[in-house]
């Protein structure tokens, strides 16, 4: 009796010693960082606008980071306009950086204001804060949220931006 119970505590210290080991290599995770890099309008119609907003998501790690949804809210020039999600589920490998391309829906009324402004303004910089979070499949990151402030140039579509993977 007294061997099977050694045996049985012997077990249960080294599965947890296992556990604590395989928790230990995602113990000091940094979070991705995530950056709005570009906005161009996709489709213009009568009940809004759809805009691709393109985000470079950087993995400081030494681990690959697999990315599993999430969702965005942009703000213009101090306007709430568009929402979005993540559809795509994508790995970021070790040290590497992934551009990832989000549809947002403009609603129609803020389309229309947003238009008029823009195209008053010609092509310039747009003033943005994106919001929302960005879902990671390693529990000890789980949902990381994006906050971020500044400015990118709105410059009209044209097939060499599109191959090069510039700003539109």
């Amino acid at each position: 009796m007294k061997k099977v119970s050694i045996l049985c505590y012997a077990m249960a210290l080294f599965s947890l010693a296992m556990l604590n080991g395989c928790a230990s290599l995602y113990r000091d995770l940094a979070e991705p960082e995530v950056q709005l890099v570009g906005i161009s309008p996709q489709q213009v119609s009568f009940n809004g606008i759809k805009l691709l907003c393109r985000l470079r998501i950087d993995n400081p790690n030494a681990v690959s980071i697999p990315v599993r949804g999430g969702q965005v809210a942009l703000e213009v020039e101090g306007v709430k306009i568009a929402r979005g999600a993540l559809l795509d589920n994508f790995d970021i490998a070790a040290h590497g950086t992934e551009l990832v391309d989000v549809i947002v829906d403009v609603d129609s009324g803020r389309s229309l204001a947003l238009v008029f402004r823009l195209l008053g303004a010609g092509e310039r910089d747009l003033d943005y804060a994106l919001t929302g979070y960005v879902d990671v499949a390693i529990a000890v990151l789980g949902r990381v949220r994006i906050n971020e402030t500044g400015n990118v140039p709105l410059t009209r579509a044209s097939s060499a931006d599109k191959d090069s993977g510039g700003i539109i």
